[in-house]
């Protein structure tokens, strides 16, 4: 796989359409972000792939599921099957680590190579202290309301990424809301490996030269 490792395109899909439109639009990207949600976790109700269906060029692109979900299992396996290698499962939505162990080995089974534990801006950081060593990385929600893009950055997620990085040094952070070409610096600088953007690219009058820009901006920033 090849370009950008830490700009991910992100889609919402109502069908397989739309996942295949990001795709496309954005060939230089190493990474495509789904948001799954179900209607209840979050608000709207996603596609999901049917049995059998395989993810468009799955063998060269990584495509990470953000499971915004109340039952994360099913629908981490059926994205699994399709061929999604890095699964993000929201931490409000396992009961306990224990149970979140089980459901972590039967994705890793169908095929996930990565597994990261997702925020909502709201949640304290001390609540991903059981599941710490059973995931590859954590995903930070930046926005208030999950599930739709558009909604502005939340500013108090600033403070938040530095705390949290403070107190897991050594757990990689993606973070995913509201992300601009005039905050990555300043989130970089905090600890912030990955930045998961819908809005900046899907709204930019040319969206191919804007992922381009931000994939410019977080490789500068990497390397300071």
């Amino acid at each position: 796989m090849t370009g950008s490792s830490c700009i991910i395109p992100t889609v919402v899909p109502a069908s397989v359409e739309e996942i295949k439109a990001v795709r496309e639009r954005f060939p230089a990207a190493s990474a495509i972000h789904i948001d799954v949600t179900d209607g209840v976790f979050a608000p709207k109700k996603t596609w999901t792939p049917p049995p059998g269906y395989k993810l468009p060029d799955a063998a060269q692109v990584l495509y990470e599921v953000h499971l915004m979900v109340d039952q994360p299992l099913a629908a981490g396996l059926a994205y699994a099957h399709a061929g999604a290698r890095r699964m993000i499962g929201h931490v409000e939505s396992f009961r306990h680590a224990d149970a979140a162990q089980d459901i972590f080995m039967m994705w890793r089974g169908a095929g996930v190579k990565e597994i990261g534990l997702a925020l909502k801006l709201d949640t304290l950081p001390k609540e991903v202290v059981p599941y710490a060593d059973l995931v590859d990385f954590v995903h930070l929600m930046t926005i208030a309301e999950i599930g739709e893009q558009g909604k502005p950055f939340d500013e108090r997620a600033l403070e938040r990424i530095a705390r949290f990085h403070g107190q897991f040094p050594t757990l990689p952070m993606s973070i995913d809301g509201g992300v601009t070409e005039e905050r990555i610096r300043a989130l970089r600088d905090a600890g912030i490996a990955r930045f998961c953007v819908g809005h900046a690219l899907s709204m930019a009058d040319d969206p191919a030269a804007a992922f381009d820009r931000l994939s410019s901006l977080c490789t500068a920033t990497h390397s300071t």
